[in-house]
């Protein structure tokens, strides 16, 4: 049976056995929009769409995960704009609906409506138009690939290259062939590409023939079959700060018509698409509605703080089940929704700030910083979305072999090294990789904040061996051992083997391995045991009983002492600080060595309040994580408005696109530390099992919730008036 399907029949079973069933609130506008900025999300499978409504005209951006040029890019496949002859969307009755239950949009207005979806199952959108009186109309697909274009110095965060690009990198032209009732658009890679160029510069020619290579050759397509419109020839004009070239397809007498466009990332299609238009629509409806049965958090309305962020939480949920089946992760800086990046920031002196591209995005396409993904993936344990985890953890196990390989060659040793900003082939970004003089190690960044920083792929490990238990679902999770295992052999063998360059003894006193050179985050930098790493460390072997990295091995958490009190250390000593996150909390998220229900809960509240670091770094600015900290703690008052502010309406018309943060727009990894705190004032664990209900919840506020926890439970909670009430349930 088809995985996808499987996974949905499993929702259904789910739901089934559940006496509530949740809808939630559809999200309208009744005004158009003024730009891209102000779009309203929709997507399905492994595609996101922008859709919007200006001056008369149906907007669509359309992505699809895994688009990756040459220079590791992730391209949006293209624009579409519908003009309807005479404007009848201009009139009073304009709406626009994001109906979230059934996972579509309409748009409706002068006796004329629209309504656009991604099937579910399969990369295809689906744009069925309906006219009350036969109507001219054009449907337009705008490219501004539809020639060469030269990647400038200005714009070159959107690839793998940054400051390193080359003279000629270009985004190269798209082959688009227009026939009398369909488009087809491709994109093929070239066969040497960004991958072949990361090679050479960090020394690896020896083992290129057996590294993972997704880029070389690659092609992506589209195929837009009109099914009534027929092509009328191209025209030239500027969006935003870019130029383009439609290719426009006319109806004379349109009162109804299905628009189908197929997106291929170059990985194909599995499974039978739908015959029918209605058939994917209605299918697709089912899948969202048993989503949104899986987890939901619904507040009763009387307190607007309360109801705004619930909104918020759900509407980021929606963002995330856009991608719930694609190849490639979900990407934090701006997910599969990025919009003109003209639009992302005020003006200066009157011009824009980011005049590129729709392809522009900072940090880049095929990037996959840690640190910022992991915030997209670890609220999908509560809320019930494992299956939607494979894209991320499926990336490591496909970059695997190649983080074994260079810690071999580099080395001489087992394991695996992945760095913080590991290219989607597994490899550094050359970038960030640094320059190395002659006789420097090569396996290590020469790059200020990054240097030394292998801990973070530890947290998808963590979430690999919590999922089966979160899921109950023990089989579907083993592949993902070799991960776990070749992590922490990293870990023990490197540091023994660091530990024989600096002297005579391998371990420490206690036979303990000494962490150093080690990393603190990106923030206490060369560091000597550094309490993240540590912690990090203890919990996924405390998880896997075959660990290669025996627990007693694993030095202990550094303390010290702040005012008299007992707090935890972000390591025992370090040369510099570079960055501000704050990893002496990170024992407590993502790592749950102290929090409620377990021991040190107040040397860890001690940290948070006292470590004059943790108090100046604090914020709720992107990937910023205070929120989730207070929470655990059952810093009520804290996690409250610190929560709050993360979950305040973006600066974007979609509440739930955030501002770029220390990113870009919309920022997801704010979003999914938002989703976090937001769980853990809900609903917590002690390590045996015991569930801690509302731990960080005002007692004044009315909410109702139903999340999961490990041993394959869901539990509803209730709080009205004060009073608390719940209910568990078993997964089947």
């Amino acid at each position: 049976m088809n995985k996808l399907l499987m996974s949905f029949l499993m929702s259904l079973s789910v739901a089934s056995v559940l006496a509530t069933d949740y809808v939630p609130k559809d999200y309208v506008w009744t005004t158009q929009s003024r730009n891209s900025s102000e779009s309203m999300p929709c997507g399905g499978h492994d595609i996101g769409m922008n859709i919007w409504v200006e001056d008369g005209d149906i907007l669509m951006y359309a992505s699809q995960s895994g688009w990756f040029d040459e220079n590791n890019t992730l391209l949006k496949a293209g624009r579409w704009r519908l003009h309807l002859d005479g404007n009848p969307l201009g009139s009073n009755d304009f709406r626009q609906t994001l109906h979230l239950d059934q996972g579509h949009v309409t748009i409706s207005g002068g006796g004329a409506e629209v309504t656009i979806w991604a099937d579910v199952f399969h990369p295809i959108v689906f744009l069925d138009i309906h006219t009350r009186q036969k109507t001219q109309a054009t449907l337009s697909y705008e490219s501004w690939r539809y020639k060469d274009r030269p990647v400038t110095k200005a714009e070159c965060q959107q690839c793998s290259y940054k400051w390193l690009i080359p003279k000629d990198c270009i985004t190269h032209a798209d082959q688009i062939e227009a026939d009398d009732q369909s488009l087809t658009v491709s994109h093929r890679n070239a066969s040497s590409t960004v991958f072949d160029y990361t090679v050479s510069y960090e020394r690896l020619d020896a083992l290129k023939d057996s590294l993972y290579d997704p880029l070389g050759g690659r092609t992506m397509s589209m195929t837009m079959k009109t099914n009534g419109f027929h092509f009328s020839g191209t025209h030239e004009g500027q969006y935003s700060s870019t130029d383009y070239r439609s290719w426009n397809f006319r109806h004379d007498r349109l009162r109804h018509a299905v628009v189908e466009i197929t997106l291929d990332n170059g990985e194909g299609m599995s499974g039978n698409p739908p015959r029918y238009a209605n058939e994917s629509k209605k299918r697709s409806a089912r899948w969202w509605h048993a989503f949104w049965q899986r987890s939901w958090i619904e507040t009763d309305g009387s307190n607007p703080e309360a109801s705004r962020m619930v909104r918020n939480y759900e509407l980021m949920r929606y963002l995330l089940g856009c991608n719930a089946y694609g190849k490639w992760p979900t990407k934090f800086n701006g997910g599969l929704f990025t919009f003109d990046p003209a639009y992302v920031e005020a003006p200066k002196d009157g011009a824009p700030t980011n005049p590129f591209t729709p392809d522009y995005r900072k940090w880049g396409g095929g990037t996959m910083t840690a640190q910022n993904q992991r915030l997209l993936y670890w609220p999908m344990l509560k809320s019930g979305d494992t299956d939607m985890m494979a894209a991320q953890l499926d990336t490591y196990l496909r970059m695997l072999p190649t983080a074994v390989a260079r810690t071999r060659h580099y080395w001489g040793h087992g394991g695996a090294s992945f760095t913080e900003q590991t290219e989607n082939f597994g490899l550094p970004n050359p970038a960030e990789y640094g320059k190395h003089p002659e006789g420097s190690d090569w396996g290590v960044e020469r790059n200020a904040w990054l240097e030394y920083e292998w801990d973070t792929a530890l947290e998808f490990c963590l979430m690999a061996l919590l999922a089966p238990s979160y899921a109950n679902d023990t089989l579907s999770y083993k592949k993902y051992h070799p991960l776990v295992e070749e992590c922490l052999r990293f870990f023990d063998e490197h540091y023994q083997y660091r530990a024989r360059q600096r002297g005579a003894k391998t371990f420490d006193g206690n036979d303990r391995l000494i962490i150093y050179p080690g990393s603190g985050c990106e923030t206490y930098k060369m560091a000597y045991n550094p309490s993240s790493t540590i912690a990090a460390l203890k919990a996924v072997t405390a998880l896997y009983p075959h660990a290669p990295l025996p627990s007693e091995r694993i030095p202990d958490i550094p303390l010290h002492v702040i005012d008299g009190d007992t707090c935890i250390a972000p390591a025992i000593t370090w040369a510099r600080i570079q960055n501000t996150e704050t990893p002496q909390l990170y024992p407590v998220f993502p790592w749950r060595i102290y929090g409620q229900g377990r021991d040190g809960l107040t040397i860890a509240r001690n940290t948070y309040w006292k470590d004059p670091h943790a108090l100046d770094m604090r914020s709720t600015k992107g990937w910023k994580q205070d929120n989730i900290w207070a929470a655990c703690l059952g810093l009520t008052e804290e996690a409250q408005r610190l929560n709050s502010e993360k979950l305040a309406d973006g600066p974007y018309r979609y509440p739930a696109f955030w501002d770029a943060g220390f990113d870009w727009a919309p920022d997801l990894n704010r979003g999914g530390a938002a989703m976090i705190g937001l769980q853990e004032m809900l609903l917590q664990e002690t390590p045996d099992g015991q569930l801690l209900l509302f731990p960080a919840w005002p007692r004044e506020w009315n909410v109702r919730f139903r999340l999961h926890a490990t041993r394959g439970r869901m539990v509803e909670g209730n709080q009205h008036n004060g009073a608390i009430t719940h209910q568990v349930f078993l997964q089947k």
